[in-house]
């Protein structure tokens, strides 16, 4: 990951926010992101070269302390680009004495045990949360 760096979203970042969390076939809206990049509630990671930033290669959506969507594309998977989303939203937005907290579906729980977060079944989706070291 050291070419990647974790920072607010800003308006601009837009179409390719949605790129990757519709590759990754969320259930993101153009509205929903949009109104989530002027409320900074999205984080971006960006891959940085010399010349500056370049392509988003990660996004996390989040609503306080819970997280409704995170994705990294399947060629950066496993660099640790979606902890470090996950752990950026928890520094900025999770209360110090409540967890941050997801909803996902069975098929990415191994992404969240990675991470570190308790999980349980709640119908046919999963609810995981994660206390941060603080």
């Amino acid at each position: 990951m050291n070419d990647v760096r974790v920072r607010r979203g800003d308006p601009d970042d837009l179409v390719p926010v949605l790129r990757v969390l519709e590759g990754a076939l969320l259930d993101v809206t153009a509205a929903g992101v949009r109104a989530g990049l002027d409320e900074d509630r999205v984080y971006v990671a960006v891959a940085t070269r010399e010349q500056g930033e370049a392509p988003v290669v990660g996004a996390l959506l989040h609503e306080g302390g819970h997280v409704t969507a995170v994705a990294v594309p399947r060629h950066r998977r496993g660099e640790g680009i979606g902890r470090a989303l996950i752990e950026a939203a928890a520094a900025d937005v999770a209360a110090p004495d409540e967890p941050l907290t997801a909803d996902f579906d069975p098929e990415v729980r191994g992404f969240y045990e990675a991470i570190g977060f308790e999980i349980r079944q709640e119908d046919d989706r999963l609810r995981g949360t994660w206390t941060p070291d603080r």
